[in-house]
C-alpha cells in the first residue's frame, strides 16, 4: 500500500504537554449488516457485566453499538505496556504480575479522540501471548485477545495498536548481548547474529500474523465489520546506534554493533512486520527510524541505558534500552498523526527534536 506524499511534522514539546485531538475515520460502517456479537465464555460474561457496571452504572444496560462509550486499545509487549517508565497500574508491578502497564505509556497518549484508553500489553509478551485461547503469562491474566473480546463488548473500539514480535526473536536478549560484548572482550555481536538475521525473523512472522487474525476474528465475533475500527502493526525505534560510547550507563557496545542494530537488525525486524501487516490487511507504522540521533547514549537519547532494579533480580534490568519519557510522547505523536492521517501506511522519522510521518 502506498505512502500518501504528504508530510506531518509533530514538534517534540516540554513534560507534560499533549498532542493535538486526532481523529479517525472509523465510525459505524452504515447501513451494512453488522455480524451478532457471539457468546463469551460464563467468566469473560461476568467480567464484562462487572466492567459494565462500573462504566455505565449498575441499572443501565450497556447501550447499542453507536452509542457506546469510545475506546483506543493498545496489544503487545513491554514496549507497548510502557516498561521502564513506572507509574505503573496496580497489580502489574509484584512477582504475581510484571506486565509494567505505564500510565505515562505512549498508547495513553496519542490525542485520539476517544472517552477511554485500555493498555492490555504486557512486558515480555510474545505473539503467542496476545492470541485468544493461548496460555495467560499470568494467573490473573487472560490472554490479551481475550480481554479485547471483552473490552470490544463494552466500548465502541475505533482503534486498535498492536506492537509484538520483538520477543519472539529475542530481540532484547540480542541487544543485551551486543551492549557488553567489549566489555567481556568478546568478538562484536554482528558476527553472531547477522548472517542468520533475516532467517531468525523470517521464521517467526507467521506467529506475529496468526495473532493479527486472532484480533481480526475477535472483533468480527464482537459484533465488528472491518470499517468499523482501525487495526495498525506497529514496529520498533532501534534502540543503540553508532555512537554508542556516550555518556551515562551502558555505553558499552562496539560502534559496529550500534552501527548493525540500527541499519540492519531493527529495519529487517520492521519489514517482517509490514509484511504481516500486507498479509492480514492491517495498516502499518514503521518506526524504525523514529528514533535516528536520539539512540541510548545520543547526547539527547529517546531511549534508556541500562537499568538495574537492584530490589528485584527478576526484573534487573527489564527497563533497559526501553524508550525513556521523551521516546514515549514521540512515539504517541507519530501514532496520534497517523490515526490523524486516515492511511493505511506510514513511517515515522526523527527530525531534530520533532518526529515526521510520511
Amino acid at each position: 500500500m502506498g505512502i500518501a506524499a504528504a508530510v506531518l511534522m509533530v514538534a517534540g514539546c516540554g513534560e507534560g504537554s499533549g498532542a493535538a485531538k486526532a481523529s479517525v475515520s472509523s465510525s459505524p460502517s452504515g447501513n451494512a449488516a453488522r455480524p451478532a456479537a457471539a457468546e463469551l465464555t460464563a467468566t469473560a460474561e461476568k467480567t464484562l457485566h462487572t466492567e459494565a457496571d462500573a462504566l455505565y452504572g449498575a441499572a443501565a444496560k450497556i447501550p447499542s453499538f453507536g452509542k457506546r462509550r469510545t475506546s483506543l486499545i493498545g496489544v503487545g509487549d513491554s514496549e507497548m505496556s510502557g516498561e521502564g517508565l513506572g507509574h505503573y497500574a496496580a497489580g502489574t508491578d509484584g512477582p504475581a504480575n510484571y506486565c509494567h502497564r505505564s500510565s505515562s505509556a505512549a498508547i495513553n497518549h496519542t490525542g485520539l479522540d476517544v472517552d477511554t484508553v485500555y493498555d492490555l500489553a504486557c512486558s515480555g509478551a510474545t505473539s503467542a501471548d496476545v492470541r485468544a485461547g493461548a496460555k495467560a503469562q499470568y494467573a490473573d491474566q487472560r490472554p490479551q485477545a481475550e480481554t479485547l473480546a471483552i473490552r470490544a463488548r463494552l466500548t465502541r473500539v475505533k482503534a486498535v495498536a498492536l506492537m509484538v514480535g520483538a520477543n519472539d526473536v529475542n530481540y532484547g536478549s540480542v541487544m543485551a548481548d551486543c551492549v557488553t560484548r567489549a566489555l567481556r572482550f568478546k568478538q562484536p555481536c554482528q558476527k553472531t547474529y547477522g548472517p542468520g538475521w533475516k532467517a531468525r525473523v523470517a521464521a517467526k512472522m507467521p506467529s506475529v500474523a496468526a495473532s493479527v487474525r486472532s484480533i481480526q476474528k475477535v472483533m468480527h465475533d464482537a459484533g465488528y465489520l472491518p470499517g468499523d475500527y482501525r487495526l495498525v502493526v506497529m514496529s520498533y525505534p532501534s534502540p543503540l546506534g553508532p555512537g554508542t560510547h556516550g555518556s551515562g550507563t551502558g555505553c558499552l557496545a562496539y560502534s559496529s554493533d550500534g552501527k548493525w542494530a540500527r541499519d540492519t537488525a531493527d529495519p529487517v525486524l520492521s519489514a517482517g512486520l509490514r509484511g504481516v501487516a500486507q498479509q492480514t490487511g492491517a495498516g502499518f507504522l514503521d518506526l524504525s527510524k523514529a528514533f535516528l540521533g536520539h539512540e541510548a547514549c545520543s547526547t539527547k537519547p529517546w531511549v534508556r541505558g541500562v537499568q538495574l532494579e537492584l530490589k528485584n533480580r527478576n526484573s534487573m534490568a527489564a527497563g533497559s534500552y526501553h524508550p525513556n519519557a521523551t521516546g514515549h510522547r514521540m512515539i504517541a505523536r507519530c501514532l496520534g498523526a497517523y490515526f490523524a492521517a486516515a492511511k493505511a501506511d506510514g513511517v515515522c522519522t526523527a527530525s531534530g527534536t520533532a518526529v515526521r510521518l510520511s
